[in-house]
């Protein structure tokens, strides 16, 4: 038997954003802890400390700015998520403003074969 793929709402794909945003979030505060921390070390490294340390921290810090970079990117997605979100929102609501029923859009085709109709639209309009 196959299993139902859960219906694409402009709902879900918000929730879907919101959780990524969290995520995102704990990732960014403990890459920028790290950051300060190593900051604060190889700002002042204590008298005879050794290469060996110095290079690990650095190597920390790289580690650090790669999280922050990646986030940045996740971060990049939650906005097309929200995009998506309003796009779907659009059209659940139509040109009338009245709320259409889930799985009742004007193409009879879905949401999954307009949204790629809608991000084009919306990339020339920028």
């Amino acid at each position: 038997m196959k299993t139902q793929t859960p219906a694409l709402t402009a709902s879900s794909l918000a929730q879907t954003a919101g959780k990524k945003a969290r995520k995102i979030r704990r990732k960014l505060d403990t890459a920028e802890a790290e950051l300060q921390a190593t900051n604060r070390m190889l700002a002042r490294p204590p008298p005879h400390m050794p290469a060996s340390e110095v290079a690990q921290a650095l190597k920390h810090n790289t580690a650090a700015a790669a999280e922050v970079h990646e986030a940045t990117e996740e971060l990049d997605v939650v906005a097309e998520l929200l995009d998506d979100a309003h796009a779907l929102q659009d059209l659940e609501t139509g040109l009338d403003g009245e709320t259409q029923p889930a799985g009742h859009g004007k193409s009879g085709e879905g949401a999954r074969s307009a949204l790629p109709h809608l991000r084009n639209q919306n990339s020339t309009k920028g």
